[in-house]
């Protein structure tokens, strides 16, 4: 195999008949039948992972809370960090208070209107208050969650930019979130094989920095252009990675 640059991963393409006997390589394999030919190709890819972000902060205040460590999973909905919000916790039960009150004169106004005891104009106010406590309750839910920064998804933070008593702006970095399993894998291929490379195709790849390991996966999807310049398009396979033994950024070939 010719010289690859430092934790390259190596992959082929393979179109395997129904009786061909050659032992298999370190390769991305297709299965293909196609009266009894094999043919290769070689190709270059990038490992990515299925989801990621970076996450900010939409507010400006200090943080007076952290909930996770470097390379910890967690799941959606995990509070990761918390600014300062006494002042917006109080505003969210005032909020609910107003809701719960304008909630109750709402069902007994409509019990008197249809014993006829008010008139329909003061249902409808009745109604329009009460539409009105609600969005009240939910801009100051809004402006209390931005001030509590969650996971997105299930996936292992990064490394943390922050303490706490940082101030932080909205786009402030505060640490990046990755969905490692299963991981994605982009490769280019010629166009000629644009017929042959298809989602349901099965691969096989390896990775000089895990010797020995061969990782199996699926082509889930083929890019819709071929690229004018190099006359190749991009295929993407989703690998298994349970141990998230294989990172983002990985390259492959």
């Amino acid at each position: 195999m010719r010289p690859l640059i430092p934790l390259a991963l190596a992959v082929m393409l393979l179109a395997v008949p129904a009786q061909a006997e050659e032992e298999p390589q370190n390769v991305i394999v297709t299965s293909v039948k196609s009266d009894g030919f094999v043919d290769r190709v070689e190709a270059l890819g990038t490992t990515f992972a299925n989801e990621s972000v970076t996450i900010t902060a939409n507010v400006s205040d200090k943080i007076v809370e952290i909930h996770f460590e470097d390379g910890q999973e967690v799941e959606e909905g995990y509070l990761l960090v918390a600014l300062q919000r006494a002042e917006q916790r109080a505003a969210l039960a005032a909020a609910e208070a107003v809701l719960s009150e304008r909630r109750t004169a709402y069902q007994r106004a409509r019990e008197l209107e249809s014993r006829q005891y008010t008139t329909t104009a003061q249902l409808e106010e009745r109604l329009a208050a009460l539409r009105e406590a609600e969005a009240n309750r939910d801009a100051a839910a809004a402006r209390l969650a931005d001030r509590e920064i969650r996971a997105p998804f299930d996936g292992i933070v990064g490394l943390r930019n922050i303490s706490v008593g940082t101030l932080v702006t909205p786009g402030s970095v505060i640490t990046t979130l990755d969905d490692l399993d299963p991981i994605k894998l982009d490769f280019t291929v010629p166009a000629a094989y644009l017929a042959t490379i298809r989602p349901g195709l099965e691969i096989v790849a390896a990775t000089t920095a895990l010797p020995g390991i061969q990782f199996k996966g699926e082509i889930r999807s083929v890019s819709s252009k071929v690229d004018p310049v190099t006359r190749s398009f991009t295929a993407r396979a989703l690998i298994d990675n349970p141990d998230h033994a294989l990172k983002p950024g990985l390259l492959m070939t």
